[in-house]
């Protein structure tokens, strides 16, 4: 089952959301943060933070959208995206995945189709979904 709560989106036991509208990362149901961007490269000038560490995780947030009478808070969708708080996922030309911050309107990561990825560019202003219009997500009885 995949849920959305306030800037989060959980799919199985992963949680993939905005911690703070400038951190946005993926965590485990048992605790362990996967990986972290970061979106203020003039403080890091590496904006993932990859590896299992137990800080910045989605665990403890509320679920809005569990009450039944509210829609999912800060998750939109547009072509080829997700938007969650101000972190976008999605396909920018079919050949790129990327992340981005919509704040900063820059790429902190991007996988490419043939198995590598990178952000020895990143932050960078290139490969990015950010431009593309969104709608607000809802929810749908079952």
């Amino acid at each position: 089952r995949v849920h959305f709560g306030d800037r989060v989106v959980q799919i199985g036991k992963f949680r993939l959301g905005d911690v703070d509208g400038k951190h946005f990362s993926i965590s485990h149901s048992n605790g362990k943060t996967l990986v972290i961007y970061r979106s203020d490269s003039a403080n890091d000038p590496h904006p993932v933070h990859e590896g299992a560490r137990w800080d910045w995780g989605l665990w403890g947030k509320t679920w809005p959208s569990r009450n039944p009478e509210m829609s999912p808070m800060g998750v939109s969708f547009g072509d080829r995206f997700i938007q969650i708080g101000n972190f976008r996922l999605g396909d920018v030309d079919g050949k790129h995945f990327s992340v981005a911050h919509a704040g900063t309107g820059k790429t902190l990561m991007v996988f490419q189709s043939d198995g590598n990825h990178g952000h020895h560019h990143c932050p960078a202003d290139d490969f990015t979904t950010l431009g593309r219009s969104m709608e607000q997500c809802q929810e749908m009885e079952p």
